[in-house]
C-alpha cells in the first residue's frame, strides 16, 4: 500500500528535471580556443668560410739550457728574474748571465802563455842552428847527418810551439766559459742553481733556461686526406700551397667558445705519413708580439678551407630531430590564407657562430618557427609574430669542421689542414 503512494509521488519530483533537460542544448555554445602563437625569422644568408678544427700545442721557436761548462764555484748573477716593467727579463746574445770563479783559469792562460814564448824562444834557436848547419853542408864543412839532425831539431821545436800555442787557446777558451753567456735573445728563467755552488764538476750543470718567445711555433696532426686536399686546391690554381701558405687562427683554454684571437701561417709540414694514425705533422707560426702565447699550451687551432657563397644559416636550436632525421618547422599559407606549420626537411652542413647552422633543403625565403615550436606540429593553424630584429654584429660567421671529420685524431694538434 506504502508503494504505491510513493510512485506517484517520485514521479511528480522527477517531472520538472526531465522536462528542463532538453532544453539545456538551447544556450550558446563554447568558443574554439585561439590558435597557439609561435615567433618566426627568415635564414640568414651571407657568404661563410669553411674550416677545419684541431687541438695542438706551443712550441718555442728556439730554447737553449744555459749551462756551467768549465768546473768551478758560482760566484756571480748578473740578471734579474724581473724587468723595470716587472715582465720577465729581456737577454740578448751574448749577454753575460753567470759567472764562474775565474782565477784558476787566469793563472791556466798565464802558464800557457809562458810555456808559448819559451817554446818560440827554442824554436828560434833551433832554426838558427839549422839555418847555419845549411849553410856549412853547402860549402863542404859539414856532413849530411849534421844537417838532418839539425833539421829535426827544428822541426820538433816548430812542433812545441803549436802544441804550446793549442794549450794557451784551450785556456783562453776555459776561462771564457767562466763568463756563462746566452747565445740567443729571449726571456730568462729562473736560475736553477744558487750563488756559491759548485758548477760542473760531474759535467755540465744547468743553471738557467732562454726562451724565445717571438714568433711561437704551434704543431698539430692533420689528416693525410684534407692534406691532399689543399694541395690539390692549389694545383687547381696552378700553385703549390708554399706559394700561398694557408692562415691560421689559434685559441687558448681562456678564450670564449668560436673566439680565435691569434692569427698566423702554416709554415711548414711533414713530408711523411705516420702509418699508424694516419695523419701528417703540421706546423703553423704565429708573431706573439704580445707574449700571450707560452711553450706547452694546450690549444685550438682552426684553418680555412673554402669560402660558402650565399650560405643559409638558421638558429641552431631551432633545428628538431625525430626518426625520419634533421627538419626545421616552417609556418605557410593554406588554401583558405590561414598561417599553418609545415616541417620542412633539412641537411646539416658546418657550424657557424652566434648559435648559428649552415643548411641545406631550406629556401632563403621561409620563415621559419625559433620560438613557440614545443607548442605545435605539422598542419595546425597558428598566430605567426615575427621575430625582432637582431642587434647589429660583426658579419663573420666561423664554421667548425664538418661532422664526418670532427673525430680526427689530436696529438700536437687535432687537425686537417696543411
Amino acid at each position: 500500500m506504502r508503494d504505491k503512494t510513493i510512485l506517484p509521488l517520485l514521479l511528480v519530483i522527477l517531472y520538472p528535471a526531465f522536462s528542463i533537460a532538453p532544453g539545456c542544448g538551447e544556450g550558446p555554445q563554447a568558443e574554439a580556443p585561439p590558435p597557439p602563437e609561435v615567433t618566426i625569422d627568415s635564414p640568414v644568408v651571407q657568404n661563410v668560410t669553411r674550416y677545419h678544427e684541431y687541438t695542438g700545442n706551443t712550441v718555442a721557436i728556439n730554447q737553449v739550457d744555459i749551462v756551467a761548462r768549465v768546473p768551478g764555484a758560482l760566484v756571480r748573477q748578473n740578471y734579474e728574474l724581473l724587468g723595470d716593467d716587472n715582465r720577465v727579463k729581456r737577454v740578448e746574445v751574448d749577454e753575460v748571465l753567470f759567472e764562474i770563479e775565474h782565477e784558476p783559469y787566469e793563472i791556466a792562460v798565464a802558464s800557457a802563455k809562458a810555456e808559448v814564448s819559451r817554446s818560440k824562444a827554442l824554436e828560434a834557436a833551433a832554426r838558427s842552428v839549422y839555418e847555419s848547419e845549411k849553410k856549412s853542408f853547402e860549402r863542404g864543412a859539414s856532413s849530411e847527418l849534421d844537417l838532418t839532425t839539425a833539421e829535426a831539431d827544428f822541426k820538433q821545436r816548430t812542433a812545441e810551439r803549436l802544441a804550446s800555442e793549442a794549450k794557451l787557446a784551450q785556456a783562453e777558451l776555459e776561462l771564457s766559459y767562466t763568463y756563462v753567456k746566452s747565445p740567443i735573445a729571449g726571456e730568462v728563467s729562473r736560475n736553477l742553481v744558487d750563488v756559491g755552488t759548485y758548477v760542473g764538476g760531474g759535467g755540465p750543470t744547468v743553471l738557467t733556461r732562454v726562451t724565445q718567445m717571438q714568433p711561437i711555433y704551434v704543431y698539430f696532426d692533420v689528416s693525410e686526406k684534407i692534406v691532399l686536399d689543399y694541395i690539390n686546391r692549389a694545383a687547381e690554381r696552378g700553385q703549390q700551397v708554399a706559394d700561398n701558405p694557408p692562415s691560421l687562427e689559434l685559441a687558448t683554454s681562456s678564450d670564449p667558445k668560436g673566439t680565435y684571437s691569434h692569427k698566423g701561417i702554416v709554415d711548414w709540414w711533414n713530408r711523411s705519413v705516420d702509418t699508424g694514425t694516419g695523419t701528417i705533422d703540421v706546423r703553423g707560426r704565429l708573431d706573439n708580439r704580445e707574449q700571450l702565447l707560452v711553450p706547452g699550451m694546450f690549444v685550438r687551432v682552426r684553418v680555412p678551407f673554402e669560402e660558402i657563397e650565399d650560405a643559409v644559416l638558421v638558429r641552431e636550436d631551432a633545428i628538431g630531430t625525430d626518426l625520419a632525421g634533421k627538419y626545421v618547422l616552417i609556418v605557410v599559407k593554406n588554401e583558405e590564407g590561414v598561417s599553418v606549420v609545415k616541417r620542412q626537411p633539412i641537411e646539416l652542413l658546418i657550424q657557424a657562430d652566434n648559435g648559428m647552422r649552415v643548411v641545406g633543403g631550406l629556401s632563403p625565403d621561409a620563415q621559419y618557427i625559433t620560438a613557440g615550436m614545443q607548442k605545435v606540429r605539422p598542419g595546425m593553424p597558428v598566430d605567426a609574430q615575427q621575430a625582432a630584429p637582431p642587434k647589429p654584429t660583426e658579419p663573420a660567421a666561423n664554421p667548425e669542421t664538418q661532422p664526418e671529420e670532427e673525430a680526427e685524431p689530436a696529438s700536437k694538434a687535432d687537425g686537417e689542414d696543411a
